[in-house]
């Protein structure tokens, strides 16, 4: 299966981190967040990873701007549709992770293939 985009649900430490990571390997991102300004705060945190990078000489000005491009942010499950693969970052909460993808599953299409980045659950 080709991944075209991946959306990542979740703009917090893991999920900023995991667009950030993705959109570096030139793999176009939708971070999907709860409430606008959540989502605004993802993209702020995505772009300082950028901008870290670059200020330590590990990505050029061309290269910072061409990531930045790769990163969308929304809080709208409608935006996500085009995405295939998904990937939850969200709390480690089972109940939470399980509305994710219980809401996920509402409006992406079925080729899309869910992933879940955890490391303990409660």
């Amino acid at each position: 299966m080709d991944i075209f985009k991946v959306g990542v649900v979740g703009g917090g430490a893991m999920g900023s981190g995991l667009a950030a990571l993705i959109a570096r390997k030139g793999v176009p991102v939708m971070v999907k967040e709860i409430l606008p300004e959540l989502a605004e705060q993802a993209r702020e945190r995505i772009y300082g990873k950028f901008e870290g990078w670059n200020k330590k000489g590990r990505i050029s000005d061309s290269q910072l701007n061409q990531f930045r491009a790769m990163v969308s942010v929304t809080y709208r499950w409608e935006d996500c549709k085009d995405v295939d693969l998904l990937i939850e970052a969200v709390s480690e909460k089972m109940d939470v992770k399980k509305k994710v993808f219980s809401d996920a599953d509402k409006f992406l299409p079925p080729h899309v293939v869910f992933a879940s980045n955890t490391s303990a659950l409660s």
